[in-house]
């Protein structure tokens, strides 16, 4: 996984191991019902183990979508990604 202080130190374009079902977001700016700015807009899993460019820094204050997040590039898209559920590429050893 990819701390806090690791995510502040990565580059644009630095990439990232994605394994198999990880869930990523979407957000919209708006109202939800609990008074909220920020709503989830959209969310998909992974179907397969990958590696994804790093988009952007960590945004805290997510807690009600699993915590601290960051920004990547999956599929020509940009989503968020928990920073539990991401690897330093070269940090990352399948099995």
């Amino acid at each position: 996984m990819v701390s806090k202080q690791e995510c502040q130190l990565l580059k644009m374009g630095e990439l990232l191991h994605l394994p198999a079902e990880v869930s990523l977001m979407r957000f919209v700016d708006g109202k939800d019902g609990r008074g909220k700015s920020i709503c989830l807009k959209e969310t998909m899993n992974t179907h397969k183990p990958t590696t994804v460019p790093f988009l952007g820094g960590v945004k805290s204050g997510y807690g009600q979508f699993g915590g601290e997040i960051c920004e990547i590039l999956y599929n020509g898209e940009k989503w968020y990604v928990n920073l539990r559920n991401i690897y330093k590429k070269e940090n990352y050893k399948n099995g």
